[in-house]
């Protein structure tokens, strides 16, 4: 896929969060944006939800939202979720958040991971993008 896609990502051009040799892959081999559809892989939204324990969706800390050309308005699960939720999406993507000894917290995912993209303070769908594959890997993410 093309760099146009990762025109909003901040980060670095490659895939500094694998592991070692796998960090040297360019992000931009690995990311999709919106307006590419692959066979029964539609990455032209953002994921839909296909179960977990999510809260309600008018909690913004586990849902994002988006409205499509018609206006309508969308819920999509966020990337990482809350501590001790998980959730399972389409295209696929598994990510749950666990504590352990109450002080370390950690994140298991894999799958088609979705990256939103912030323009101006608020969510750019236009610029947000998937990378597959994500994970799997288990990380640290703070808090506790």
């Amino acid at each position: 896929m093309g760099k146009d896609c990762l025109q909003g990502h901040q980060g670095s051009p490659l895939h500094a969060d694998w592991w070692w040799p796998l960090n040297k892959i360019p992000r931009a081999w690995t990311s999709f944006g919106r307006s590419y559809l692959w066979g029964w892989l539609d990455f032209s939204r953002p994921p839909r939800y296909l179960f977990g324990n999510l809260s309600h969706r008018s909690d913004s800390g586990d849902w994002g939202e988006y409205r499509d050309q018609d206006g309508a308005l969308h819920f999509y699960p966020k990337p990482v979720p809350r501590p001790r939720k998980w959730y399972v999406a389409w295209p696929f993507y598994f990510a749950w958040t666990f504590d352990l000894f109450c002080r370390w917290r950690g994140l298991l995912r894999f799958g088609c991971r979705y990256t939103e993209v912030t323009k101006g303070g608020e969510i750019d769908p236009g610029l947000s993008y998937y990378t597959v594959p994500a994970g799997p890997a288990i990380r640290d993410i703070g808090g506790g």
